[in-house]
């Protein structure tokens, strides 16, 4: 009858696991890994692309609305979170090309992104291409992260500085 009046039930996506939610959006499910003890809310776009794809780790969490775009590839590794609205973009456009406009100009990047263990990333943070973040460390909302962050650090701003130790004390290791 739905397909009479030219509707019809879109299926299930795919790509389901327990801590994932039904209205994550997965681009290219063949480079995409989520640890089945991981969490991705409502409404995050997890785009595995051309390159090595995106890999969520141990119980880390995705929080809503974040779009992770894993051309040179992305990895969030245990226990990171990604705050609510947050963009990981792992590659670029040439618009420098000579002859092409970006929109049609090869990729370009500087490598992948690499959340370690621990990570913390607040609400509205930009991580672009070819960026660490260390182990433990944790990135101030709306910030924007072009460069390698230390482990066990906290930075902020646009783009974002190293202001402070995140702890008094290094971080244990996991067990």
């Amino acid at each position: 009858m739905l397909a009479w009046f030219g509707l019809r039930r879109k299926p299930a996506p795919p790509f389901r696991g327990p801590g994932v939610a039904r209205s994550a959006r997965v681009r290219h499910p063949e480079k995409v890994r989520i640890d089945p003890t991981a969490s991705v809310g409502e409404g995050v776009v997890l785009v595995g692309g051309q390159g090595a794809g995106v890999d969520v780790g141990l119980e880390a969490q995705v929080n809503y609305y974040a779009v992770v775009l894993g051309g040179a590839g992305v990895s969030i590794g245990a226990r990171a979170m990604v705050g609510p609205h947050c963009v990981l973009a792992a590659g670029n456009h040439d618009f420098r090309h000579p002859t092409l406009p970006a929109r049609f100009a090869p990729g370009v990047s500087r490598g992948p992104i690499r959340l370690e263990e621990d990570v913390w990333l607040g609400s509205h943070v930009t991580v672009t291409d070819g960026v660490t973040i260390g182990r433990g460390a944790v990135i101030g909302a709306g910030s924007v992260v072009t460069h390698d962050v230390p482990a066990g650090m906290v930075a902020v701003g646009s783009p974002a500085k190293v202001v402070r130790a995140a702890r008094d004390e290094p971080l244990a290791q996991a067990a």
